[in-house]
C-alpha cells in the first residue's frame, strides 16, 4: 500500500487534490494529511509526523500544489520498487551532480526528470541520461516516495529550519544507508505554483546541509563528467551562491529602519525640489 503524505497550510481546501489522486493512482493507498494551518511545522517535522502515521510500505511525499497526469502511476511506483530492490527513494525530477562547493542542486542544471508547470508547459531534461528511470544524487521534493523500513535509520533532520533541502538531505541519508536514489520519466504530473523562496533560510540550509555532508562531495550518480566541467559547475554555483547573497543583503538594506527612516526624512526635500523645479521651468515658458 501506498501511503502518500501531504504537508497543507489549508487541507480544507484539497478535495480536488484528493479526487485527483483517486482517479490516478490504481492501487492501494492512504492518504495523511498534516495541518500546518497555524504554521505548526517546518517540512522536516510534518514529514516526521506523517512517517508515524503512514500504514504503508512505501511512503509518497507530495506538495498540495501537484496535480497527476499519469494514470495508474501508483502501480508504476510500486513495479518500480519492486524491480529494483536497492533503490531506496524514487522522485520526478532530480539533479546528477553535487560540486564541493556550497550550492542548491538546481544551480548545477545537470538535471534529469519530466514535469509539466503551472503554465502548461512540459519540461522534459534528458539531456545528460536519456533513460526511462536513472540514477541521480538528489530529488525536487516537490514528489518522492521512499521504502517505510528505510525510516529505521533515516528521519527528515529537524536541525533544518522552514522548507528548504528536505529532499536534498532525505536523499543523501538514503545513499549513505547503501540505497540509490533515481527519477523516473514514467509518472507526469503537473506542479501549479514553486512555493515562496525565503533566500535567507534556503541560504543557511545550505549551510547546514554542506557542514553535514562536505566529506562526500563532489558526488556524481547516473553520468560520466570530465573534471573540467566539474570546475566549471563549481564556478557557477559559486555565482549563484554570490548572487543570493547579494540580494539578502540588498533585502535587508531595504527593508531596514535606518533605509525607511532615511526616505521619511528626505521626503520633504524631494517635494521642495519638485516644486523648485517646475516653478523653474515656468519661468523659463
Amino acid at each position: 500500500m501506498l501511503s502518500i503524505i501531504c504537508c497543507s497550510k489549508n487541507i480544507n481546501q484539497l478535495e480536488n487534490w484528493k479526487a485527483n489522486v483517486k482517479e490516478t493512482v490504481g492501487c492501494n493507498y492512504e492518504i495523511i494529511l498534516i495541518d500546518n494551518s497555524t504554521n505548526k511545522y517546518s517540512i522536516f517535522s510534518a514529514y516526521n509526523e506523517g512517517e508515524k502515521q503512514a500504514k504503508g510500505n512505501l511512503l509518497c511525499f507530495v506538495h498540495e500544489d501537484v496535480m497527476f497526469i499519469s494514470k495508474d502511476w501508483g502501480v508504476v511506483v510500486e513495479n518500480l520498487f519492486a524491480e529494483h530492490k536497492k533503490m531506496g527513494l524514487l522522485g520526478v525530477v532530480g539533479g546528477h551532480v553535487l560540486p564541493d562547493t556550497p550550492c542548491y542542486y538546481g544551480d548545477t542544471q545537470v538535471l534529469s526528470g519530466r514535469i509539466i508547470d503551472n503554465n502548461n508547459k512540459e519540461h522534459l531534461m534528458e539531456l545528460y541520461n536519456s533513460d526511462a528511470i536513472c540514477d541521480v544524487v538528489v530529488v525536487d521534493g516537490v514528489w518522492f516516495c521512499v521504502r517505510k523500513d528505510l525510516f529505521n535509520r533515516i528521519h527528515f533532520d529537524e536541525s533544518f529550519s522552514g522548507f528548504h533541502l528536505y529532499d536534498m538531505d532525505i536523499c543523501m541519508q538514503v545513499l549513505q544507508s547503501g540505497y540509490d536514489v533515481k527519477i523516473t520519466k514514467q509518472i507526469i504530473l503537473q506542479h501549479f505554483f514553486k512555493g515562496v523562496n525565503n533566500p535567507k533560510m534556503l541560504m543557511k540550509n545550505i549551510t547546514v546541509f554542506y557542514k553535514k555532508w562536505q566529506q562526500y562531495f563532489p558526488l556524481l550518480k547516473g553520468i560520466n563528467m570530465e573534471e573540467k566541467y566539474l570546475s566549471l559547475i563549481k564556478a557557477s554555483c559559486s555565482n549563484y551562491m554570490t548572487a543570493r547573497q547579494l540580494f539578502i543583503n540588498y533585502l535587508h538594506v531595504y527593508n531596514s529602519f535606518d533605509y525607511k527612516l532615511g526616505k521619511f526624512l528626505t521626503k520633504p526635500y524631494k517635494i521642495c525640489r519638485y516644486y523648485i523645479n517646475k516653478l523653474n521651468k515656468t519661468k523659463h515658458n
